[in-house]
């Protein structure tokens, strides 16, 4: 098996990221070893590969930024050892993180994990910010590349691997964001089944007699109370 070697750069750039060290703090200690190691940047933007820019892209929401499933995969298996044409499994979860009490300003980030092999640190794939919840189509950066990488594979330290989705983990709102569908207080907000709900002072569903929802008909929304009028979640490619 074949030892991947890290590069002193690229140790002091996870080490920087893993503990929060201070920008200022890496600065002094670039600024240390550089004289003996020359390789090494003077500045700690230049050593975690900062972009100077970034695009955006804007909605009547908010804007989003997408900063790639590739190299977010690529940072945290770097040091891992991977044989040509294993699979790695892509967990996902979206949700709303409030950022100031005094403003309704929120960030809605896409977050992965990989659990196979098994990793305990997700990473950012793409990031929301706006006053209310985005539109449906802010994930469409996103189904863009995985469906590449799902069909292509990629290349992670010179050995070609498999990519696969395993899982979308949300809570009840942020599934009806992703799925385009009704907010489980609504009347056909059921997930399993086409029950329709009733309103006892709250919308309850009191019968187990509906029949269950299928790939076929989400996909062409026969139950169209489930559904957003006029919308289809990106997620169905």
């Amino acid at each position: 098996m074949r030892t991947v070697t890290i590069s002193l750069s690229d140790q002091l750039a996870k080490w920087y990221l893993d503990y929060g060290i201070a920008q200022s703090a890496l600065n002094k200690l670039l600024a240390i070893l550089q004289p003996r190691f020359p390789l090494l940047p003077c500045d700690a933007r230049t050593l975690v590969r900062t972009p100077r820019h970034i695009e955006t892209k804007l909605f009547d929401s908010g804007e989003y930024i997408h900063l790639t499933l590739n190299d977010g995969v690529q940072r945290a298996l770097q040091s891992n050892c991977i044989a040509d044409d294993n699979e790695i499994l892509l967990q996902f979860n979206t949700d709303g993180l409030p950022l100031f009490k005094s403003s309704n300003v929120q960030f809605l980030p896409i977050l992965c994990l990989i659990t196979q092999p098994c990793l305990t640190d997700p990473f950012v794939v793409g990031l929301f910010s706006g006053k209310t919840k985005p539109p449906g189509c802010f994930l469409n950066d996103f189904v863009t590349e995985l469906q590449q990488l799902m069909c292509t594979g990629m290349f992670i330290n010179d050995h070609h691997v498999c990519v696969k989705s395993h899982s979308f983990v949300c809570d009840a709102p942020a599934r009806a964001l992703i799925k385009c569908t009704k907010l489980h207080s609504g009347y056909s907000s059921c997930d399993r089944c086409d029950q329709h709900g009733e309103w006892c002072g709250k919308v309850v569903f009191e019968s187990t007699a509906g029949a269950p929802r299928t790939d076929e008909s989400f996909r062409y929304q026969t139950d169209d109370g489930h559904h957003l009028l006029n919308t289809v979640s990106p997620l169905t490619e």
